[in-house]
């Protein structure tokens, strides 16, 4: 995949889902260590499993992963049996769903916590309902893969039926047969008629099945999920605009001692220009995030007596002590003396300027 579509590949994918995927290759003995270095995948991007992660970084794993693993199928291969953790807790609603309107219905409801990877819509034809999934990432290959593996863990709902016989009438997906050899496979997997080069990636539910019961529905533990779900949905509101994801991509940058703008778009998955353009719709930009972030590291450091003025705007890179003192001043209201005699004085060192 070259540089430039790695850029316009905007969306996001939860932790909990590369988490899964990379178990699975661990299992297949694949050197999951080594796949995630060429793909940049690093443990900090998976500490939450809540967190959103740029799709870049699927396209790039998949890549690493194709190289190494001859699977044309390998979208499907994962996706039976459906794990619940993969989906974080919209996986565990659906095991406990009364039905198949239910399962859809929430993963619709609960999209965002699963990040932007594709789009889930339902429509209805003659007797048969039909669940669609549309993929934003522009790398082909991840589409193909992933939409196979969407199908397949819907498939998966289905098999939550009390009744035996396949309620699937048809999958339809819009890319071409990958080589007319698995044509086989897909049928023996779907158990139903599988087109390609369809106008939608699609399955196709006999609309009476929809809302026959499922085997395990469990009422008070979906209350409880669903409170969850919507507990969630609230704080990802809050927590993953792209200034606070920014900021905390930022953070771990400047640990890191590289926080430069191209560091930073690159580990959002976008150009250096492209950022800066949704920065500036935010009201933000790449300094006002820096400038926060080092006064905030700023004052810690001048917490620690140990260290003098000239010490912290080293550690901070400033090239002299009176280019940190000036900044400093600029954004604090203060200088980084009267800072420091303020906190020893038992205030917070935050003027009312700054406040």
């Amino acid at each position: 995949m070259t540089a430039r579509e790695k850029q316009r590949s905007q969306g996001n994918v939860i932790a909990t889902t590369i988490r899964h995927c990379l178990d699975l290759f661990a299992m297949a003995g694949l050197p999951v260590e080594e796949m995630k270095a060429e793909a940049g995948v690093r443990e900090e991007h998976l500490a939450d499993p809540t967190a959103l992660i740029p799709i870049t970084y699927m396209e790039d794993l998949l890549h690493a992963v194709l190289k190494r693993w001859d699977a044309p199928l390998l979208g499907l291969q994962t996706s039976l049996p459906a794990a619940p953790e993969e989906f974080g807790v919209l996986g565990y609603i659906i095991q406990a769903s009364y039905t198949l309107t239910d399962i859809f219905d929430a993963t619709m409801r609960y999209k965002e916590l699963i990040g932007d990877l594709g789009l889930t819509s339902v429509h209805q034809e003659p007797g048969a309902t039909v669940v669609s999934f549309g993929c934003t990432s522009l790398d082909p290959v991840l589409v193909r893969h992933c939409t196979e593996h969407i199908m397949g863990c819907w498939m998966g709902h289905t098999l939550l039926l009390k009744w035996e016989k396949n309620p699937v009438l048809e999958v339809r997906f819009r890319h071409a047969l990958p080589a007319p050899e698995l044509m086989q496979r897909y049928t023996d997997f779907f158990r139903c008629p599988v087109l390609f080069n369809q106008p939608q990636d699609s399955i196709v539910i006999a609309s009476h099945a929809m809302n026959l019961p499922l085997r395990h529905p469990n009422a008070s533990l979906l209350e409880s999920l669903e409170q969850h779900a919507r507990e969630q949905l609230a704080k990802l509101k809050s927590r993953n605009s792209l200034v606070a994801q920014a900021k905390t991509r930022l953070r771990a940058l400047m640990v890191q001692g590289n926080p430069s703008r191209e560091a930073l778009a690159e580990l959002m998955g976008t150009s250096g220009r492209h950022l800066a353009r949704l920065l500036e719709k935010e009201g933000s930009s790449y300094r006002d995030l820096l400038d926060e972030l080092r006064l905030e590291m700023a004052q810690n450091y001048l917490r620690d007596y140990t260290q003098t003025v000239e010490d912290v705007a080293q550690r901070l890179n400033f090239q002299e002590s009176h280019s940190f003192i000036r900044w400093f001043r600029q954004l604090a209201g203060t200088t980084p003396g009267d800072y420091r005699q303020q906190v020893l004085r038992g205030g917070n060192g935050v003027t009312a300027e700054a406040s």
